[in-house]
């Protein structure tokens, strides 16, 4: 064995951990899914909840600059909850709270997963979808479902090619819904 064979062998090994390393990076995560990260959030007069919109996401603007923007509050053992009432919209134009996580380097089936509750007694009823936010025609919708009662959700959107775009978003309909607990998980598809 020569020792240039010797030298590139190690040098071989550190460059897989390199690209392994890479590799993980490149995965998809939800940034602040359980909105823990309340920096640039304020606390406001109700105990408990808070004003602005949750590191790592983006928000339909406030409808009425001059009054409170009860966002997030926290909602005691289960955690804290992001208000989709006043941060999506539907009318006058649609506008989901929304997160993009990158880019799939493989067919992959991606599952959403996250907890649902409701601010109040009133019944809600709310969507969530996965997208491809940069489609170029054709629908973007790559998985998309209602929800209306509490508890552990789930949405999966199959076979979605490599190179896609994905976005998470939800949106109220009815009522005061709230989200927690935002993880994805993405499966290489066979």
């Amino acid at each position: 064995m020569s020792i240039r064979s010797l030298l590139l062998v190690p040098a071989l090994g550190v460059l897989a951990l390199v690209s392994a390393a890479a590799a993980e990076d490149d995965a998809l995560a939800v940034i602040n899914g359980d909105f823990s990260n309340m920096e640039g959030l304020s606390p406001l007069q109700h105990p408990g909840w808070y004003s602005g919109v949750p590191t790592g996401w983006t928000a339909a603007p406030p409808q009425d600059q001059d009054s409170d923007f009860y966002t997030v509050r926290k909602m005691g053992a289960a955690g804290i909850a992001a208000n989709l009432r006043v941060l999506s919209r539907l009318k006058p134009e649609f506008y989901a709270f929304k997160q993009e996580l990158g880019v799939l380097a493989e067919m992959s089936d991606v599952t959403l997963t996250f907890d649902t509750v409701g601010f109040g007694e009133e019944e809600f009823w709310m969507g969530a979808a996965i997208v491809n936010a940069r489609a170029n025609g054709g629908d973007p919708v790559l998985a998309k479902q209602s929800f209306q009662a509490a508890g552990a959700q789930r949405l999966v959107a199959t076979k979605v090619p490599a190179g896609t775009w994905v976005t998470i978003q939800f949106w109220a309909v009815k009522g005061y819904p709230g989200i927690g607990n935002v993880t994805i998980e993405v499966t290489p598809s066979s």
